[in-house]
């Protein structure tokens, strides 16, 4: 044995002293209540929601089941994660999952709350066209049992969401699935019908005899019903109006309907209907070819019994965009806040809009399809409303000269005075005449400024025009610039005004002309000012900064620069 090891362990079995004891018990208390801090921590920390939120979310599927073996707490955090992550396909392509116990498919029924059932025909002769009949489709002829096999009444209980996705013909059919199950659960539903084809030997009448009646959907409160404009006019008629009408028959807390269609349902049974947003599709007639097109009285009997309703959306989708068939659309609705038109050249809504028709009316938004300039805004100078305090315009304006335009600027500031916040989106396009003065922009813009506005908007985009092998924009960017900011120098909200100028095109120049910097310096009380994705040479580019910093204007400027 060694020398160092002899006297290591005469030390160790020596008697310890009164003070060496006590030292070694006060170390050993200190290492104990560091052990039980440190123990402590730890487990308060696992055990925080916001770091198990933090920590699982970074988890994949197959993880977040094996931690929910942990602990309850960790089950519980866990399954919210794979009720969102988890998802069961079912298919005719392989063999499905084997039970676990006889009728019982080998997943935990508390993940079951979101079910997407996407559609297809996979049949041999399938390619871009399938041609199955509509009662036997080849590749979902299996379909509805194993559909029946996952559905227990349990999971029925849990469903929050159910999804369907519908290519060309199907079968089960979706009114058989909500004739048969309950979801007492069931808070939304979107049924998306894409490319949907059928042949003349198929027969759609014993199906929509056999619609009945669903089974009640007591919780449903968001139905999403959108339609291909591209289906065959029959199934829409004969089969999705009758389900969708179906769905909003037995939906009677509904809250929300998104609809993107070509027929109109009756909205009567939903009394609690906050929000609609319709979308017609314009389609043609399968015998005669003719476009059929929307319906006025239609909308309005729609609408007429929606008294509930608080936010409303119409757009439109015309089969040909270059003709635009306008409607007068008269309807009362008592409690409609917020008001969007995304095709006002199409709905014409002029006589709706006072306070007798939509005494609740605060916030308006207008878009246009095809207009020629800031004119369109006549359609609204024989309305009045008080209480609109929000409005958004947005069209695409071809600018052409002011003689062959012969329009005259329309003021709105007295029709809807109460305005206070208003937003303008203009795509700029030039016309083929080259010779352009603009005056026409300025009175437009001027025209529009008789509001204090506690937050004003305007965003200019530049969508590019050749002619003649000329790029006008590269020629006339910033002309337009100028007439635009000619008219904004007189707004009585300027200093509550924001003004973005971005163009897509890459030949449209930035020029610091006298007439840009006097137009620039007139309209300094401006909020901001953005100039973006224009060419501008470097020379141009350091003098711009320099007037910017001279002046004290509050300009942003992102552009592309280049050396000549």
């Amino acid at each position: 044995m060694s020398l160092y090891r002899s006297l290591k362990r005469q030390r160790r079995d020596a008697p310890l002293s009164t003070e060496g004891i006590n030292n070694q018990m006060w170390r050993q208390q200190r290492r104990n209540e560091f052990l039980e801090d440190d123990d402590e921590t730890s487990v308060n920390a696992l055990t925080h929601p916001v770091i198990l939120n933090k920590i699982f979310g970074f988890l994949d599927t197959e993880t977040l089941h094996s931690v929910r073996l942990v602990c309850l707490l960790w089950a519980e955090t866990a399954t919210s994660f794979l009720g969102r992550q988890g998802r069961l396909t079912l298919t005719t392509e392989s063999q499905p999952p084997q039970p676990s116990t006889p009728g019982e498919l080998s997943f935990s029924q508390k993940l079951i709350k979101e079910t997407t059932l996407y559609m297809d025909c996979i049949c041999p002769t399938a390619t871009d066209i399938c041609h199955c009949p509509f009662t036997g489709l080849e590749s979902n002829t299996s379909l509805a049992s194993k559909f029946g096999t996952l559905w227990s009444p349990t999971r029925h209980k849990r469903l929050t969401t159910l999804n369907f996705t519908i290519r060309k013909t199907f079968n089960p059919c979706l009114h058989e699935i909500l004739k048969t199950y309950h979801f007492p659960s069931l808070k939304s539903v979107t049924i998306i019908a894409d490319t949907v084809n059928l042949d003349e030997d198929d027969d759609l009448a014993p199906v929509v005899q056999d619609m009945g009646p669903f089974q009640p959907l007591e919780g449903l409160k968001l139905l999403n019903f959108w339609i291909d404009p591209s289906h065959d006019v029959r199934f829409l008629g004969a089969y999705l109006s009758s389900l969708c009408q179906g769905l909003v028959n037995v939906a009677p807390n509904l809250e929300k309907l998104d609809l993107v269609a070509n027929f109109y349902p009756d909205l009567t049974p939903c009394e609690k209907l906050d929000e609609v947003e319709f979308a017609f599709v314009e389609f043609k007639d399968f015998c005669t070819k003719d476009v059929i097109r929307l319906d006025a009285a239609e909308v309005k009997r729609m609408l007429e019994s929606c008294d509930s309703l608080q936010q409303l959306t119409l757009n439109y989708h015309p089969c040909d965009k270059s003709v635009v068939v306008p409607i007068k659309v008269d309807f009362v609705l008592p409690n409609l806040v917020h008001l969007t038109i995304t095709a006002a050249d199409v709905y014409r809504i002029e006589d709706s809009l006072n306070t007798t028709n939509l005494p609740e009316l605060t916030h308006l938004s207008v878009s246009f399809y095809r207009c020629r300039d800031l004119s369109v805004m006549a359609a609204y100078q024989h309305a009045h409303h008080d209480g609109i305090t929000v409005f958004h315009v947005g069209c695409t304006t071809h600018v052409e000269s002011s003689d062959e335009n012969g329009h005259s600027a329309v003021k709105l500031d007295n029709n809807f005075p109460a305005v206070d916040e208003f937003k303008l989106k203009l795509r700029m396009r030039l016309g083929d005449n080259v010779e352009h003065d603009f005056r026409t922009l300025k009175e437009a813009m001027e025209s529009l400024g008789g509001w204090r506005l506690k937050s004003g908007q305007v965003d200019v985009q530049f969508v590019g025009y050749q002619t003649n092998g000329i790029d006008l924009y590269e020629v006339f960017a910033s002309k337009v610039m100028i007439a635009m900011l000619d008219g904004l120098k007189g707004w009585k909200g300027l200093s509550n005004t924001s003004l973005r100028f971005f163009s897509y095109r890459s030949g449209a120049e930035f020029k610091l002309t006298d007439g840009m910097r006097d137009a620039l310096l007139a309209c300094r009380t401006i909020g901001n000012v953005a100039i973006e994705g224009f060419q501008m040479r470097v020379e141009t580019d350091k003098d711009f900064d320099s007037f910017i910093g001279e002046n004290n204007l509050k300009i942003k400027s992102n552009n592309r620069t280049w050396v000549e």
